[in-house]
């Protein structure tokens, strides 16, 4: 019977999370998407600049911490998400949540994958989406531990100075 409660009740956890943060992200979102995209903007422009086999330049700490801080009130906006929840649509130059991060700071890393992982436990993240996001944020190098998300190498491309792997996802 106590197991039977502790269901119910991590399950009414569950799908009233996603619901607060759906019905907060509709109402609020005109509050921080500019500060968003023109994140996003900016990374994306840095990483045009960028020289090859340069590292992508790094949020800032406070910048880190804001997405940290949207994500924990309002969830991961995804495209569709927020397409849905909101009924505005943006490009991948202009809202890129997987993009941001990616370029998170070594010290915030754990963090954010610890927030992500709840997000995805809620239906906020795709299942492969999640999984690129586990391999960009833990540097995952052995890929096996990806197909529990949906991820595949399904080529490997190796030079003498370099060695590339090719993903895709199955559930698409």
């Amino acid at each position: 019977m106590n197991k039977f409660i502790v269901i119910l009740f991590l399950f009414a956890q569950i799908a009233f999370g996603k619901t607060d943060k759906d019905s907060l992200l509709k109402r609020d979102f005109h509050l921080f998407i500019d500060q968003v995209v023109k994140l996003t903007e900016s990374k994306l422009l840095e990483i045009t600049q960028q020289k090859k086999g340069e590292i992508t330049k790094r949020l800032k700490d406070k910048e880190a911490l804001k997405i940290l801080e949207i994500t924990k009130k309002y969830g991961y906006l995804s495209y569709l998400r927020v397409k849905n929840i909101t009924g505005e649509e943006f490009n991948l130059e202009q809202l890129n949540f997987h993009l941001l991060f990616q370029c998170f700071p070594e010290k915030y890393k754990k963090a954010a994958y610890l927030l992500l992982k709840t997000e995805y436990k809620i239906g906020n993240i795709e299942r492969c989406d999640f999984g690129f996001l586990v391999k960009d944020l833990l540097n995952v190098k052995d890929y096996t531990v990806l197909e529990e998300y949906g991820i595949v190498v399904t080529e490997e491309i190796i030079s003498e100075k370099s060695w590339m792997s090719r993903f895709e996802c199955l559930d698409k």
